[in-house]
């Protein structure tokens, strides 16, 4: 997928800026392999502190087997979604994640139909910045993903 490759590519250059960090790649076709890939990954690199997983479902079976091996190892992802936040929230595995602005892009979308529609030609990719995801500024930005308040539910769950 486009959006997954241009993820994957962008950490890799991110990571280039801290030649400290050591980095082992793993990929996945379907969800059912990733828990035992990341198991795999863990059982190869004992010394590993921290996982990267490219959205937030396949995150969630990656820390299935990272809990029962390394609870203290730390995971990111890309999308905030309930359970997400629930984990960062509560969770001890997900520190954080980054996340799309999905109404938005619907608007910046919307907004070209109506540049195309009048006969001018709009950009061929349009992007809305995502935005950092953690503990501390989870309410502001749900709020600014979501347009609503942070359910109070969610602030009291456990994950």
């Amino acid at each position: 997928m486009f959006t997954c490759d241009e993820r994957s590519r962008g950490v890799r250059e991110a990571l280039k800026e801290y030649p400290e960090i050591q980095t082992v790649e793993a990929s996945f076709v379907g969800f059912y392999e990733v828990k035992q890939i990341a198991e795999r990954l863990l059982f190869e690199n004992p010394d590993l502190k921290g996982m990267w997983v490219v959205w937030d479902t396949p995150a969630f079976e990656a820390m299935k087997g990272i809990r029962g091996m390394n609870p203290s190892l730390v995971v990111s992802t890309i999308d905030l979604s309930y359970d997400t936040a629930k984990e960062i929230l509560h969770g001890n595995l997900l520190i954080g994640t980054g996340t799309q602005h999905p109404y938005h892009q619907g608007v910046a979308e919307a907004l070209m139909t109506g540049v195309a529609l009048s006969g001018k030609t709009p950009p061929p990719f349009i992007v809305i910045p995502g935005e950092l995801v953690t503990r501390e500024n989870m309410r502001e930005v749900w709020q600014n993903v979501f347009l609503q308040p942070i359910p109070e539910k969610m602030l009291s769950e456990a994950p």
